[in-house]
């Protein structure tokens, strides 16, 4: 019997970008996402209040649920299925942006503006997609897309 573990498939570059994502995500929970009433409300806060929200149009939350659902993809080499799930969850987690007003608590509908918490939450969306996009090209033996290079004058 062969106790030996098979190598990761995964590119360097896929297994950095999860990982990025990863600690992206929970940094965005120990940093202050947005602002209302002069008060800035952690990321954490944000996550276990959000579902509140879901039913008034506030759908911003669900990316959270497809990003796990990405990640958990992403570690099974699901790689179709990390796709959508991190094409649908950037979209839902731009889409609190739309809104001017947030409801807080009972007192009402306030304006806000985001910290960096929810950019920290938006990179591990974008950090995710793109893992995944990386890992999606392997699936298909394509190849993966060419490094930016910078122009030169002649």
């Amino acid at each position: 019997m062969d106790n030996t573990l098979a190598p990761d498939p995964r590119s360097l570059a896929e297994r950095r970008l999860s990982i990025a994502s990863f600690v992206a995500y929970l940094a965005c929970l120990a940093s202050p996402s947005f602002t209302a009433l002069k008060d800035a409300w952690p990321g954490w806060f944000a996550l276990i209040v959000g579902p509140i929200g879901v039913p008034l149009g506030y759908v911003a939350w669900l990316a959270n649920p497809l990003l796990w659902y990405a990640w958990l993809a992403m570690s099974r080499e699901r790689q179709v299925r990390a796709v959508v799930a991190c094409a649908f969850a950037l979209p839902l987690a731009l889409s609190f942006l739309l809104h001017p007003t947030i409801p807080v608590g009972s007192s009402g509908n306030y304006s806000f503006h985001v910290n960096f918490g929810y950019l920290l939450w938006l990179l591990s969306v974008v950090a995710a997609l793109a893992a995944v996009y990386l890992g999606f090209c392997r699936a298909l033996k394509l190849p993966p897309p060419p490094p930016p290079t910078s122009a030169k004058a002649n």
